[in-house]
């Protein structure tokens, strides 16, 4: 009993983590609080939380190793939250730059590779979000795993989005930074699994 406690628990401080972007920005929204380029503000601080939950996501199994949380099943949450932030992404960028015109959008989409590789990016979290749900695990079956790889292209892409947007800023440190723990996030998930397949 204690033990179910706390995983719901620890469950509902991460739903609350991770909601707690939306919560703040609808505030500030609200209460005029977003500065002189809101638009500019909630597009910026919008990829970067989409970017620092696939981190995270990424990281859960090397987590579980050390902590034992039973953070693995936690994934399709964070996984769902971060689609949900992606799709709002993509909706905000439809709205400030193209008032929802969607001629407008398909002529960024093929003449702006950021726009390109974000898109990218959103298409790949949507199929995984389409297909968290268990009838979609049992239908797949193994195909499943494969399919549910596709956050690791889906972080990448979402990685040089974030990078080509920076360049045109001449920023390179964040994107560079954010490459580097991915880069170590892999690394280690290649040597974990090494070591798994080793001991089967």
């Amino acid at each position: 009993m204690r033990q179910a406690l706390r995983d719901r628990l620890f469950a509902a401080t991460l739903w609350c983590w991770a909601a707690g972007p939306l919560v703040d920005w609808s505030i500030r929204l609200a209460t005029v609080g977003l500065g002189t380029n809101p638009q500019e503000l909630l597009l910026r601080a919008m990829g970067q939380w989409i970017i620092a939950l696939l981190m995270v996501i990424l990281s859960l199994p090397l987590l579980e190793q050390f902590f034992g949380l039973g953070l693995l099943r936690l994934r399709r949450m964070l996984g769902l939250w971060c689609f949900s932030y992606a799709a709002l992404h993509l909706l905000a960028f439809a709205q400030f730059e193209h008032d929802l015109l969607l001629a407008a959008f398909m002529r960024d989409l093929f003449t702006r590779p950021f726009v390109t590789m974000g898109t990218l990016s959103f298409l790949a979290l949507l199929a995984l979000a389409l297909t968290s749900n268990r009838w979609s695990q049992l239908k797949l079956g193994q195909n499943w795993k494969r399919l549910h790889w596709m956050v690791w292209p889906a972080a990448w892409l979402g990685l040089i989005h974030y990078a080509l947007h920076k360049a045109g800023k001449n920023d390179f440190e964040a994107p560079a930074m954010a490459a580097l723990i991915l880069c170590l996030i892999w690394l280690l998930s290649r040597q974990a699994r090494k070591k798994r397949l080793a001991r089967h």
